[in-house]
This record gives C-alpha cells, sequence and structure tokens, in this order.
C-alpha cells in the first residue's frame, strides 16, 4: 500500500507542476489575508485533494494551564517545615548554652551558632510567604492540552520512522571479568590478585609472569619505557569490555513538502502555512516594564505538535503512532529548480522541510499501545 501512495505522491507533484502556471492566473482574486489569518486554524495543501487522499496531519497543542500553582504550593508548605525544625533547633541550642554558659556569660561561638540558626529560620518564612504569593499568582489547575491550528498536507514520499537505543562500552577488568561470568566477588578478587602476585614470584605460568612484570612497569617506568616493555613481552592486559545498555533514545521525524499552487487562494493558504510553522517554532518571550522599558526576562516553552496520518479519512494501517512533538527545525527554500514568478509577485513554487523531536523515550509497552 505504501508504494502505491508513494506512486500517487509522486504523480500530484508532477500534476501540480505542470499545472500551476496555467490556473493560478484563472483563479478568482487573492483572499484579504487578514480573512485567511482568522480562518487559518484549519489549513490544507493541496486544497483540491481528490486524486491523493493520503495526509499527514500537524495539529497544535496549546496548553491552557500550567498547574505549577500546585507545585509552589508544596515547595511552601517543605519551607514551612523546615523552619519549624530549625526553631526547634534555635530553642535546643539556646536550652543547651544557658545550661552550659561560663561565669553568667555565654560564649561568643555559641551566640554565633544562635544567630545563624535565626537567620536560616527567617530566610525560609521568608520564601514560604513568596511561593505562597507565586502560587496565588499562578493557575492552580492540572494542565491541558487543547487544540490549536490544524494543518493538513499532502503525504510526502520517503517516509521514514527510526527507532535506536544507545549502548555504551566499559571495561570491566579481570575481576569485573570474572564476576559477570558467576564468579563469586570474593573469590574474584582473591584469585586476580593472586595470579598477578604468582606471576611477580615466578610460580605461575611464562605468560602470567610477562603480564605481570609489564603491568607492574607502569609503576616504575615513564609511560615510555613501560610501552617499550609490553612491546618487548608481546603481552598486554585484556580490558574484559562489555556493551551496556545505557538508555532509549527520542525518537526524531523528517517531513519535506514542495508547494506548487494552483491559485492566489492556494498561493495564501501556503504562505499562512509556513507563517504558522514558523511561529510555533519559537517561544513567546515573557516581559517585564523595567525603568519604563520593556525587557524580556525569560521565554515560555513553544507549543507541541501532535502528528497523525490518515488515508481517505481513516488510519493507515502499520503506521505507528507518534507522540506529542516540539518542531525543532523549519527550512524553506524559494523556486528551487526554475526562477519563475507569479504575476502577482509569489514564487512559482516553495519547498518546504520541518523536523521534529518527541517529547519523551519510548518503553516496550508503548510499542504495545501502537506507538
Amino acid at each position: 500500500m505504501l508504494d502505491k501512495l508513494k506512486t500517487k505522491a509522486q504523480q500530484k507533484a508532477d500534476e501540480l507542476k505542470a499545472g500551476a502556471t496555467g490556473s493560478y492566473e484563472a483563479s478568482a482574486t487573492a483572499p484579504n489575508t487578514a480573512e485567511v489569518a482568522s480562518s487559518s486554524q484549519r489549513l490544507s495543501y493541496p486544497l483540491d485533494d481528490a486524486d491523493y487522499k493520503a495526509r499527514v496531519i500537524f495539529s497544535v497543542l496549546a496548553t491552557e494551564t500550567t498547574g505549577i500553582g500546585d507545585s509552589f504550593n508544596q515547595i511552601a508548605a517543605l519551607a514551612d517545615s523546615k523552619a519549624k525544625a530549625v526553631k526547634s533547633q534555635v530553642e535546643e541550642k539556646v536550652a543547651e548554652v544557658r545550661a552550659n554558659k561560663e561565669d553568667g556569660e555565654i560564649r561568643e561561638s555559641d551566640a554565633d551558632e544562635v544567630k545563624k540558626l535565626v537567620a536560616e529560620g527567617k530566610q525560609l518564612k521568608e520564601q514560604q510567604a513568596q511561593f505562597e504569593g507565586l502560587s496565588k499568582q499562578s493557575n492552580t489547575k492540572p494542565s491541558t492540552e487543547v487544540a490549536g491550528a490544524r494543518i493538513s498536507l499532502y503525504l510526502p514520499m520517503g517516509l521514514a520512522f527510526r527507532d535506536n537505543v544507545t549502548y555504551e562500552n566499559f571495561d570491566l577488568g579481570a575481576v569485573g571479568g570474572a564476576i559477570a561470568q558467576g564468579a563469586g566477588i570474593a573469590s574474584a578478587m582473591t584469585d586476580g590478585i593472586g595470579s598477578f602476585i604468582n606471576g611477580l614470584k615466578g610460580s605461575g605460568s611464562a605468560e602470567l609472569a610477562k603480564l605481570a612484570g609489564v603491568t607492574a612497569a607502569k609503576s616504575v617506568l615513564p609511560a615510555e619505557g613501560a610501552a617499550a616493555i609490553k612491546i618487548q613481552g608481546g603481552v598486554t592486559l585484556n580490558p574484559n569490555s562489555r556493551i551496556m545498555f545505557k538508555q532509549p533514545n527520542i525518537r526524531e521525524f523528517a517531513f519535506a513538502f514542495k508547494f506548487i499552487a494552483r491559485s492566489a487562494e492556494e498561493q495564501e493558504s501556503v504562505n499562512q502555512i509556513i507563517k504558522i510553522f514558523r511561529t510555533e517554532l519559537y517561544p513567546s518571550s515573557i516581559d517585564a516594564q523595567i525603568g519604563g522599558q520593556t525587557i524580556s526576562l525569560g521565554y515560555n516553552f513553544p507549543k507541541k505538535f501532535q502528528l497523525s496520518f490518515e488515508y481517505d479519512g481513516g488510519e493507515i494501517p502499520g503506521l505507528a503512532k507518534i507522540k506529542p512533538c516540539y518542531l525543532r527545525d523549519v527550512s524553506t527554500t524559494f523556486n528551487s529548480s526554475q526562477m519563475a514568478m507569479h504575476k502577482d509577485g509569489n514564487f512559482m513554487e516553495v519547498d518546504m522541510t520541518l523536523s521534529f523531536q518527541e517529547t519523551a523515550a519510548l518503553t516496550q509497552s508503548d510499542i504495545e499501545d501502537g506507538f
């Protein structure tokens, strides 16, 4: 089925390129940009998908609330708990100082310790008040994801899914190698050390004696000399290297599209599609007024995307689902294969590539769930 989709995709691209010039001029006047923007929550290309029904859907996920207010409340409660613990320490220290004071006077070191504890308690109470205030300013409702803009594009050829994990090499050495093969820890350590000692004493094999000597030479000779002894002996330590699992890698997805508008309306849709992707790539700024000037103090995370695939309005069998993704790269190239322009000044063709990365790594249970 995917081979048929690729063939249809190529045919559709050829048809769009061949028919773009003639039909563009015959279209209606280009729509007002403001009107398109107001209805741009659902955009598509091509506008007529009767011939090629395979689509990839990009849905923008807008986070309505953050739920961070609850976290601030918990931090405030933790600060309060720590402040109470410090208060108890102060009371215990004061009682101790009064019991141990010499000649009716308090030692300077004891007074300094009490002052330090009092200052710590005061700071914790200030932090408690600060986070309680931040909690009231922040939204305490749980986070929810709601759909924003929805962009439907033709399913391009060469759709690739790559699953991979990371392994790393680790040198176990003689003792670790023995333990990995089932030897007891105590016996492995004793036998491993004993083999070198026996080699040094001459009671081991000739090869073991050379290996022990080469190893011991490193603590007596400089690096160059120890290397020469190793070459002379023709032996070296076995690092007993093993491969060790580290982590699953987060999947990445790339898409390449070619836009060749057949009408002014379709061209405006293309322009808006590119603008939405470029807009949602970036974070919004957290601003504050300082000294009469607007200063950016931070960023809100960019919105996530939900990616899905359809054929004639239904799911495409055999394709894995994708978790919410962040858009990492948007690249646009204008007129990559020609120098023609439409009469209204728009480029004849636009190439756009998108790169996404999932927000979380997968496990076996995710695969069972269709990801």
